[in-house]
């Protein structure tokens, strides 16, 4: 079976004692394995809400979100967490070691103890990111980067379909924003779906396969690179830019 992740007329909004605030309206889009789409847009535009509606942390209002034909919304925490991984921006570890909370991914599957597979799986894991030094490791001793590839690592531990990483290249170091971005892309050849939401358009054009461009909760552009353009970059962040095609890539400079 060919993975597929279908949105259809998405809506949610933000509910206060005062107001409304509508975070997303009518976002549609599809993801087929082995694309990364990048979602981009200002702050505030509604891409982390995104995710979290995807990974049910959020319950939309309207519309619809099925993987392979079910219907995310039906399916109970356990179902949803063996289809789809999430990496948050803000991410917890507690006191534990690099072992320990790479091995907390497999926790769908866990019944009554951690079986071999769920150890095995773990220290597979750990030597795909180069982490298995780190393995005794407290997480909280970790820099930056590190802690990183630790959160991916956990997710990957889930064996999902869909993977959600959420600004996973922010506040790092160049290196380390490489070393994610290679993760990324072996997670590609692995048939997953992947959604990352960024703010650097150059370094999504460095790894993505299709882009979805968001502001005020709404999908202004979706596709492969050839949708950016500087009419609709002006558009989506107001800032006036230039495109240049180097090797038969695109860079955008802001002008």
């Amino acid at each position: 079976m060919i993975n597929k992740l279908i949105l259809e007329h998405v809506s949610f909004n933000y509910h206060n004692q005062e107001n409304i605030s509508k975070a997303l309206n009518d976002i549609s889009l599809i993801g087929n394995e082995k694309e990364i789409i990048a979602i981009l847009g200002p702050n505030g535009s509604g891409k982390s809400t995104l995710l979290k509606c995807i990974n049910k942390i959020l319950k939309i209002e309207s519309g619809s979100i099925t993987l392979n034909d079910l219907d995310i919304m039906k399916l109970s925490d356990i179902e949803r967490s063996k289809k789809i991984g999430y990496v948050p921006q803000e991410i917890i570890f507690g006191e534990t070691t690099v072992f320990d909370a790479v091995l907390l991914g497999r926790k769908p599957y866990i019944s009554f103890h951690v079986s071999h597979d769920d150890l095995k799986r773990t220290e597979e894991v750990l030597k795909e990111l180069n982490l298995d030094s780190l393995a005794l490791r407290s997480v909280n001793s970790l820099s930056g980067g590190e802690k990183q590839r630790v959160a991916i690592a956990r997710t990957l531990v889930q064996d999902s379909d869909v993977i959600l990483l959420d600004e996973p290249t922010s506040n790092l170091d160049i290196k380390s924003q490489l070393e994610i971005i290679n993760i990324i892309k072996e997670m590609q050849d692995k048939n997953k779906i992947i959604l990352v939401t960024m703010h650097d358009i150059n370094l999504a054009l460095t790894f993505a396969t299709h882009f979805a461009f968001i502001k005020n909760g709404q999908i202004m552009a979706f596709g492969d690179q050839n949708i950016i353009t500087e009419q609709l970059i002006q558009q989506v962040y107001d800032v006036y830019v230039d495109i240049i095609i180097n090797n038969n890539k695109k860079i955008i400079s802001v002008r």
